[in-house]
């Protein structure tokens, strides 16, 4: 079999979840993985990806854009590896070169906006997602901004970013994320407390969720019910760098 066909193989089951299926077809043709071209590493990085083994993913995805650092794909690839991993500085730097090869592939900007802004570099976060904002506005951004201007303290700001971007996606789960945090910054917690009720009923409850209930219970001064979803929030993503800012700001 030919090799663009064993990479095909690969391909066709890992999305099928088959990851047994997908590592026998690579290792079959390129026993020693060192050898082969960088789109094998690449499939065999998202196989170990899916695995969760999250160190052998980045360190094969390396190599595939090592082996052709013009390819758009690794270079998204290692990002969501990265951002998989909570490592999203890395995250950040992966998606900027990324963009460099192709700055208007899309949603890669809205990628590198995320990345950064739970990396905590705010400035360069608003300064990628206004770009989209002043081009090609959408609820994803908006939602991006107004949890970056949360995080900044711009609570009146932010409450109109993501009112924006409510009126594009009423259901949008960022947006919702990013009213929730603009409400506690502006010292709404009740409110808060709502916008998250909507968020946790449609299943989304990550490190920024979770987080951010936790500082509007401490607002109402529940602080025995705050301590609790602090430790709930540490337990379940304790990788997530919001979550690690979070609890370093009660301390």
């Amino acid at each position: 079999m030919s090799q663009d066909k064993v990479l095909d193989q690969a391909e066709a089951a890992l999305q099928q979840s088959d990851l047994q299926g997908a590592e026998r077809a690579l290792l079959g043709m390129w026993p020693d993985i060192n050898t082969a071209p960088g789109d094998a590493k690449h499939v065999l990085a998202l196989v170990r990806a899916a695995q969760q083994r999250f160190a052998d993913a980045e360190q094969l995805m390396r190599a595939a854009v090592a082996a052709d650092a013009s390819s758009l794909r690794h270079a998204i690839g290692l990002g969501h590896i990265l951002t998989a991993a909570f490592n999203p500085a890395g995250a950040a730097e992966a998606y900027a070169a990324a963009l460099r090869i192709d700055p208007n592939w899309p949603g890669l900007t809205h990628s590198y906006a995320r990345a950064a802004y739970r990396a905590g570099r705010y400035a360069e976060a608003e300064t990628a997602v206004r770009q989209i904002i002043n081009t090609a506005p959408d609820a994803a951004a908006w939602g991006i901004l107004a949890r970056i201007l949360s995080e900044q303290g711009k609570g009146g700001e932010a409450l109109a970013a993501a009112a924006e971007a409510l009126k594009l996606d009423p259901a949008n789960a960022g947006a919702l994320q990013g009213k929730a945090a603009a409400e506690v910054a502006m010292g709404r917690a009740q409110d808060a407390l709502a916008t998250l009720e909507q968020l946790r009923a449609g299943g989304v409850e990550d490190g920024v969720v979770l987080t951010t209930h936790a500082r509007a219970l401490e607002q109402l001064g529940r602080r025995a019910d705050a301590d609790k979803a602090f430790a709930d929030a540490a337990a379940r993503w304790p990788n997530d760098p919001v979550v690690q800012r979070a609890l370093a700001s009660r301390r």
